[in-house]
């Protein structure tokens, strides 16, 4: 696949466009944009999307060429040509790459400078920078309200990398993932019997490997805080933009490459995922980590 900073999709080639066209009422009450981003949502919620709306290359003929009218009342308001062509990029990478999203803009101070040393700082981003870097004034001045990015780009959330239009991964996967977890808890609660005594805890930490299983992408983030502190906001995120866990990282060269590989690898940074705060539907008692987890009386009996 060729999707390069040229390349400029046609209309109705993203599969949020198809749904859009697909499901706009002319005879709405709700203003067009009101309508857009409830549809948008709905999108954001479809467990999986039809195949013959994820192209599988620039050449790829569309389910469903949009009017005129549809491209002009729909579509083209929404976005202008360069996040088309990154919400191209986004929907096929391999998610090798974080989604690098600055919310906080200050023309008097040094954040723009700051910002183009971060994403510099590693070699593994910076060659990505041209499609994961979202840094717009115009479009992503979020502040703390990160979660937006969706609706101006819900390519963002996923489908998850090797399911091109699922959101989860397959059970298959998800259930080797969750006996390797099992037997790697067992033996750890018999070599760490300190850090067994808070339990849960210790669990979500060993689970690591189990979360990145669910895990469809992760997001670094430049907001208020990641330019008083120096210290960016490390986001894991499942197919259902649910957070999984969260932290915050230096931006320094090694931290950076480290995150990006450790993902790559089909791992989670040990120290720092242990240094992180977990999200509430995957805890233990989270509604989300009592269906991945699926902890017996034995899994949680004393060593």
């Amino acid at each position: 696949m060729d999707f390069d900073s040229d390349f400029l999709p046609p209309w109705g080639y993203l599969p949020i466009e198809q749904y859009l066209i697909r499901h706009w009422d002319v005879a709405a009450v709700e203003s067009l944009d009101q309508q857009r981003l409830q549809l948008i949502y709905q999108f954001l919620e479809l467990d999986e999307f039809p195949h013959e709306w994820f192209p599988v290359d620039r050449f790829a003929s569309l389910s469903r060429i949009p009017t005129v009218e549809e491209i002009n009342t729909i579509l083209r308001p929404w976005r202008s040509e360069n996040l088309r062509r990154r919400a191209c990029r986004i929907l096929h990478s391999d998610k090798s790459a974080p989604i690098f999203l600055r919310t906080h803009y200050n023309p008097l101070d040094d954040s723009d400078a700051r910002i183009k040393e971060w994403v510099n700082a590693s070699e593994e981003f910076a060659d990505r920078a041209w499609w994961a870097l979202l840094d717009d004034q115009n479009s992503f001045n979020f502040g703390s309200d990160w979660r937006r990015v969706y609706e101006i780009l819900p390519e963002v959330a996923g489908p998850v990398e090797g399911n091109d239009c699922q959101r989860y991964a397959s059970p298959e996967l998800v259930n080797l993932a969750r006996e390797q977890f099992k037997s790697y808890l067992t033996k750890e609660k018999k070599a760490r019997p300190d850090q067994w005594r808070n339990r849960d805890q210790f669990i979500e930490v060993v689970a690591a490997d189990l979360l990145r299983t669910v895990a469809a992408m992760y997001m670094l983030i430049a907001d208020k805080e990641a330019f008083d502190t120096g210290l960016l906001r490390l986001v894991y995120l499942d197919g259902k933009r649910n957070v999984i866990r969260e932290m915050r990282v230096e931006t320094d060269e090694q931290t950076i490459t480290d995150v990006i590989m450790d993902w790559y690898n089909w791992n989670l940074p040990d120290e720092l995922w242990e240094e992180g705060t977990i999200g509430d539907r995957y805890r233990i008692s989270g509604d989300l980590g009592k269906e991945l987890y699926r902890l017996t009386e034995a899994d949680l009996a004393d060593p």
